[in-house]
């Protein structure tokens, strides 16, 4: 058996015991919101989990109990000076579980989801090949009612029904239970079974043979429906018309001012 863990300063934790690997995102005062650190953290936690032959599986999870991660930290940013909802580069890193056309994890990753997955957050649940929620796991595209057209690229629309995705691209915001009857959870337990229930499904991964696990892998990739690519440019166009939107502006100041928005046919 080989642990080890990265210093509890670290924004994101990774431990290596028995062939699994736990990532935590470990931002627990900020709900494990991203700031630039933690999403330099997570890629850098992916590259080792993928080249690393002695870990077959991951669980991603977040550090505490009241959230998984909660996207991007608006509050920082907004403090920053820097605006909208996205991060600078990180080149050379490239983080090969976040949701792009290209990046893929070859091995299996389960999300252990503990309280919030917003924004880039429930991302990573829909990227993650199986999912177990905490009961008070709650899920949300966060960057609707902040001003942002998103979630497209994830290709969780392909999926699910229309209405079912409508729920989701207006802005709702999904219970546990309301995740698992979508199909965007694998299984719903109580809180303080999460963790022992994501280990429990890893272990039981490990008790296949490895080939097996690698082409089934690459086979559920090859079903899983692709993304045309007018959608990833409309979206990248309306992407990029919500920087300079007033409303966008508005949402993210009335997020971090704690009051309601007031949108701008409103202030005409």
């Amino acid at each position: 058996m080989t642990t080890h863990t990265q210093s509890d300063e670290a924004t994101v934790l990774y431990e290596s015991r028995d062939g699994i690997a736990t990532i935590t995102m470990n931002r627990p005062r900020q709900l494990n919101a991203f700031d630039t650190s933690m999403f330099r953290g997570l890629a850098e936690a992916f590259i080792r989990f993928r080249e690393d032959d002695g870990d077959r599986v991951a669980i991603l999870t977040g550090a505490g109990d009241r959230s998984f991660c909660a996207g991007v930290d608006l509050k920082e940013r907004a403090g920053s000076g820097e605006s909208g909802l996205d991060f600078p580069d990180i080149a050379p890193l490239v983080n090969p579980f976040w949701p792009t056309r290209t990046n893929v994890v070859e091995k299996p990753v389960i999300a252990a989801v503990n309280g919030y997955a917003m924004g880039g957050g429930f991302y990573m649940v829909l990227q993650a090949d199986l999912a177990i929620a905490s009961s008070t796991a709650q899920f949300e595209i966060s960057e609707i009612p902040r001003g942002t057209v998103a979630g497209w690229e994830t290709g969780a629309r392909h999926n699910l029904p229309t209405k079912a995705w409508a729920e989701i691209a207006f802005g709702c915001r999904l219970s546990a239970a309301r995740a698992y009857d979508m199909g965007l959870v694998n299984d719903v337990v109580e809180p303080d079974a999460l963790m022992d229930a994501a280990r429990a499904q890893a272990e039981a991964i490990l008790r296949v043979p490895p080939r097996v696990i690698r082409r089934n892998l690459e086979l559920l990739r090859r079903v899983k429906p692709s993304i045309a690519d007018d959608i990833w440019t409309a979206e990248a166009g309306y992407l990029d018309e919500s920087r300079n939107d007033p409303d966008t502006a508005e949402a993210i100041a009335a997020f971090v001012e704690r009051r309601e928005p007031v949108w701008l046919e409103a202030r005409r």
